[in-house]
C-alpha cells in the first residue's frame, strides 16, 4: 500500500510549488525543490492520468516562439513569467553588427523578431514540458532538459539514460557561464528558468481546475493565469 496515494502527492507539490511562484525573492533552495517536483510532474504523466480520471483536459499555456529566431542567437532565455512582484522579460543576445556591416539588415531583423512581451499558446502538456527554455550558441534547450539539468547536478535525481544529453547540457551552460545571471535578477538563469517552468504550470487555467478538484478549493481562492497576464500586459 503507498504511503500516500497519486492524487496527494500531486496536490502537495502543485500546492509547495504555487508557494514558490508566488514568492517576493524565489532562491535557488526554491528552484531546487522546483526541479525535483517539476521532474516527476514529467516522467510519469500523473498529472495527465489524474485529468483522465476526472474527465479534465490538460494543456499549458506556453509562450509562443514560432517567428522568433532564438536558433540565431548566442543567448536566449525565455522569461514571460514572474518572480514576485517583478516580470521576467525574455532575454536575446546576437552577435552585433556595425551600421556598414553587410550582416546589419540579419541583425535588425533579429531585433525586430524578438519581442518583450510574449504573446501566449496552448499546448498539450507534453509538449509543454518539450518548449524552448533557453539556447546557448544556438542549442535550443527544453523545460525538460532545464529541469533534468538542476535536478541532477543539484538534486541527486540521477538517471543513466540521460548522463549523455546531460554531459551536453552542462557543456552549453558552462559556454555562458552556469552562475549567469540575468539583468536585475538575483539568481542564476538556470534556476531562474527552472523556477518559470513551473509558474507556467501553476498559472494555466487546466491545471487551475485540476487543482480545485484535488482540494475542493473555493475557485476565487486561486488566482487563474489570465489574470497575471492582464497584470504583466501593464507592469514590468
Amino acid at each position: 500500500m503507498p504511503l500516500l496515494d497519486r492524487e496527494t502527492v500531486i496536490r502537495i507539490h502543485l500546492d509547495r510549488l504555487a508557494e514558490i511562484v508566488t514568492k517576493d525573492a524565489p532562491t535557488a533552495a526554491d528552484a531546487l525543490y522546483a526541479s525535483v517536483a517539476l521532474r516527476w510532474l514529467a516522467d510519469d504523466n500523473p498529472l495527465g492520468r489524474v485529468a483522465r480520471e476526472f474527465s479534465l483536459p490538460m494543456n499549458v499555456l506556453v509562450p509562443d516562439l514560432t517567428d522568433v529566431p532564438i536558433e540565431q542567437s548566442l543567448l536566449f532565455v525565455c522569461g514571460g513569467y514572474r518572480l514576485g512582484n517583478r516580470y521576467v522579460q525574455p532575454y536575446y543576445l546576437y552577435r552585433a553588427a556595425g551600421e556598414k556591416s553587410i550582416f546589419r539588415r540579419q541583425y535588425e531583423d533579429q531585433l525586430s523578431r524578438s519581442p518583450i512581451k510574449h504573446t501566449f499558446r496552448e499546448v498539450r502538456l507534453g509538449n509543454f514540458w518539450t518548449s524552448p527554455s533557453m539556447a546557448i550558441t544556438g542549442n535550443l534547450l527544453d523545460r525538460n532538459c532545464v529541469i533534468r539539468f538542476v535536478a541532477n547536478k543539484c538534486g541527486g535525481a540521477h538517471h543513466h539514460e540521460d548522463e549523455t544529453r546531460l554531459n551536453q547540457v552542462e557543456k552549453f551552460i558552462a559556454t555562458m557561464g552556469e552562475s549567469f545571471h540575468l539583468p536585475d535578477d538575483g539568481i542564476s538563469m538556470v534556476f531562474s528558468e527552472t523556477i518559470g517552468t513551473a509558474w507556467f504550470l501553476i498559472n494555466s487555467p487546466d491545471i487551475h481546475v485540476l487543482r480545485l478538484k484535488l482540494a475542493g478549493t473555493p475557485r476565487a481562492e486561486i488566482l487563474p493565469f489570465q489574470s497575471q497576464l492582464a497584470s504583466d500586459s501593464t507592469n514590468t
